[in-house]
């Protein structure tokens, strides 16, 4: 059984050292996959470069082998962000 921690929640809001911080401690502690929660403020403002930081801050926090997956809050959203949630970043 694989164990999943979700940081970031309910909003995403948060620094994303502190993020940062929280998904070390899960990983730490056990965890084989992270569900880190979108920014969802840094989204809606239109900030994608702030949402992107954020997202990559949390996959060099953890392991190489820990999945990490983005939980967009779909239900917060409008059609226009959803689009631009799932847009894949230049690179």
């Amino acid at each position: 059984m694989k164990v999943c921690a979700v940081v970031g929640f309910p909003l995403g809001a948060m620094d994303r050292h502190a993020k940062g911080a929280e998904t070390r401690h899960a990983v730490e502690a056990g965890a084989d996959e992270i569900d880190m929660v979108i920014n969802v403020g840094a989204l809606k403002s239109g900030n994608v470069k702030l949402v992107e930081e954020d997202i990559r801050w949390v996959v060099r926090s953890t392991r190489q082998k820990t999945i990490v997956k983005v939980i967009i809050e779909a239900a917060l959203l409008n059609d226009d962000e959803k689009i631009l949630a799932w847009e894949p970043a230049p690179v």
